[in-house]
């Protein structure tokens, strides 16, 4: 059965990538009033066919593309007088080139739109401009904004949902941010300046951004103990246990357990606690929530570095807190294990597990890490390299990394019911083929100055790989690498590669420019070439499908 909805995945991707392409020609043949002889899903022969007016349409033997065939597609002069006001070589420059470019731009655009739009449109709810969690040292936190805070307009604005939010705010950075602010039943104004950032956009130019340090998702109340003499571990509390009440009173935010330690200094805490079993065995790996129990803890006193006496529990969030380490990665040659407590990376105090990602991803830089185990700090030096990992496709990649993964005690945003259903879809799709698009342009670009190897270009069989992974995660998954794949197959497309659209669009503008067509020996010789580097193309597709089919 799931061979089956895997070949059934695939015919349905593969037939919507070729259709939506081929149909862009089609529609605007039509309306130029050009002549369509046959339009044809896959090539050699016909498995069914029928005719519809001018137009056979039919379904071809080998589906690996598809074509529309116009009438008039050879040199004006072989054109009878009559039939040339359907003929396509007859019709302006600019008609002939907007029918070759609408197929690539059903792939970029239409279908990412629609796919991604159906997955917008069906998903109900959004996350709210509820704050989850505020981060120390951000301007949100110098602000006085708290989590659970919801932010309803930015300079009067109204914003709904979070991530229009981080777009509002981020296109100001360092400029100064009027904030409407409902805190309970009260509703005030603040001013806020964003700190600046800088990052990549979609398509790899660097862009200033500005952020005010808020997430939607919140933080959980899942401890980390880091020194075994604490408090918190002689009273019985280990890492990652949750904490999910205090004196009786439920929690579900690691803000409501700092807010209750801070005004209860001294004590005792009496914690309810939910402890997850975690079984890691080749053969069985499960986590299995045991049965809540309370836990007391009385904190005790000690020195700061300025003599001053302090309650301390030893109680930390689980976040900044070692879950897994990568063998044969940077930070598992320096010694890192499971339980270590970050504190420095880079000389730079870690607050939140994103602070990881400020550190310059470059091959053969030198760092220090600063953590905590078993109550002791150590300090480390470390050197970034490249590690060689395999997807799920078995597709070789090769990327810098750390090698670790934290504890990440987060859940997802308050979500709310979505207004104006079809128009927040649409603005999402078109946001999110923006940065599918920038991004496979950026890694066709990597591939030509082989940043990329060769090695990761797929042909039908990695098609086929997608589709039986998409199936089986589920109709969104699906729908995105549809989207994804289709974008993908646009943007090739364009390329100015003879027998490709994006060489014919190459011959309308060398024509537009010397104000004649491009003599046919040269485009012959030109289509010539252009067979054989998309036939090695291909080959090398085929290889490679094959290599990581049989590898492993």
């Amino acid at each position: 059965m799931a061979a089956l909805l895997s070949v059934f995945g695939f015919i349905i991707m593969l037939g919507l990538l070729i259709f939506i392409h081929e149909f862009g020609h089609f529609l605007f043949a039509k309306m130029f009033g050009v002549r369509v002889d046959v339009f044809s899903l896959g090539f050699y022969g016909r498995i069914f066919s029928f005719r519809w007016g001018e137009t056979r349409y039919q379904i071809g033997w080998l589906p690996l593309g598809g074509y529309v065939k116009m009438f008039g597609d050879a040199e004006v002069s072989e054109i009878p007088p009559h039939l040339r006001h359907c003929a396509f070589a007859c019709k302006p420059l600019w008609q002939r080139a907007l029918i070759v470019f609408a197929g690539p731009f059903a792939n970029i655009v239409v279908l990412p739109l629609m796919a991604l739009g159906i997955i917008y449109l069906l998903q109900g709810q959004a996350v709210s401009t509820t704050i989850g969690s505020v981060i120390p040292g951000y301007p949100a936190a110098k602000a006085g904004l708290q989590a659970g805070d919801r932010i309803d307009a930015v300079n009067g604005t109204k914003t709904r949902y979070f991530r229009d939010l981080l777009h509002l705010i981020g296109d100001i950075p360092g400029k100064h941010v009027q904030l409407r602010i409902t805190r309970g039943k009260r509703q005030f104004d603040v001013k806020i300046i964003p700190r600046t950032i800088e990052e990549d956009d979609a398509f790899g130019s660097k862009k200033k951004r500005g952020i005010i340090g808020i997430t939607a998702d919140f933080r959980t109340p899942t401890v980390g103990i880091s020194d075994p003499n604490s408090p918190a571990y002689r009273a019985g509390l280990r890492t990652w246990d949750r904490i999910i009440a205090v004196n009786g009173t439920p929690i579900r935010r690691w803000e409501e357990l700092v807010r209750f330690r801070q005004s209860h200094p001294k004590g005792p805490h009496k914690y309810t606690v939910q402890r997850t079993l975690r079984i890691h065995n080749p053969a069985l790996r499960f986590r299995h929530p045991m049965k809540p129990h309370t836990i007391v803890v009385h904190p005790a006193t000690r020195l700061t570095s300025k003599g001053k006496a302090v309650y301390w529990d030893g109680i930390h969030s689980s976040e900044l807190f070692v879950k897994s380490v990568r063998a044969g990665t940077p930070l598992a040659k320096a010694g890192i294990q499971v339980g270590d407590r970050l504190l420095k990376l880079g000389g730079k105090t870690l607050q939140i597990a994103s602070d990881l990602g400020s550190l310059p991803n470059k091959k053969d830089a030198k760092y220090t890490i600063v953590y905590e185990r078993k109550g002791e700090i150590t300090r480390r030096s470390f050197t970034l390299f490249e590690v060689t990992f395999v997807d799920p496709l078995k597709q070789r990649h090769k990327r810098t990394l750390l090698g670790i993964q934290l504890g990440m005690p987060y859940e997802r945003g308050v979500k709310i019911p979505i207004t104006s259903p079809v128009s927040f879809a649409f603005r999402r799709a078109a946001q999110d083929t923006w940065f599918f698009s920038g991004l496979l342009v950026r890694v066709i670009k990597k591939l030509f100055t082989q940043e990329i190897s060769s090695d990761n270009i797929g042909g039908p069989i990695m098609i086929f790989q997608i589709a039986q992974e998409a199936v089986k995660s589920g109709w969104e998954i699906f729908l995105r690498h549809l989207a994804l794949i289709s974008i993908n197959l646009g943007i090739v497309n364009l390329l100015p590669i003879p027998l490709l659209d994006g060489g014919h669009l190459l011959f309308f503008l060398i024509e537009g420019v010397i104000r004649r067509p491009v003599p046919p020996k040269i485009k012959e010789s030109a289509f010539l070439l252009g067979l054989i580097f998309l036939l090695f193309l291909f080959l090398l597709a085929i290889k490679n499908d094959l290599q990581r089919l049989f590898s492993g």
